[in-house]
């Protein structure tokens, strides 16, 4: 669990602009012609990562390449927790409507419908 939250974190520290991300990769990874107007700003490797067709393997040659060029060393994913941090990462958006979802169905359980509701007809 540790090690996971450990790699996700790497991803959500590091960041680059869209440029360097789309320079570094391919214009896939961006988004292609649609991210034009937002070639300033910066996105981290998490941000990225949630992309379609961006893979978390594209995202780690992309931090491995920007860590050399500083002289940092980076330390890739570990294989026993690749596929869960990639998942956490990819799903996190679905796993948190679910979340809200689950909530609002927990409060509607204690709701009571009045005993004076007429179902034949529609208001």
């Amino acid at each position: 669990e540790c090690l996971i939250d450990d790699n996700i974190e790497k991803l959500r520290k590091f960041e680059l602009k869209v440029t360097e991300w789309s320079e570094r990769g391919n214009s896939e990874i961006m988004g292609g012609a649609q991210m034009q107007k937002k070639l300033g700003q910066k996105k981290t490797a998490e941000e990225v990562l949630m992309m379609p067709h961006v893979a978390l393997k594209d995202i780690e040659s992309i931090m491995a390449e920007a860590s050399a060029r500083t002289g940092d060393e980076y330390s890739g994913t570990p294989d026993s927790v690749f596929d869960t941090v990639e998942a956490s990462i990819k799903y996190k958006s679905y796993v948190r409507r679910q979340h809200k979802d689950m909530e609002s169905w927990r409060r509607a359980q204690g709701l009571r419908i009045p005993p004076d509701v007429v179902y034949d007809r529609i208001n």
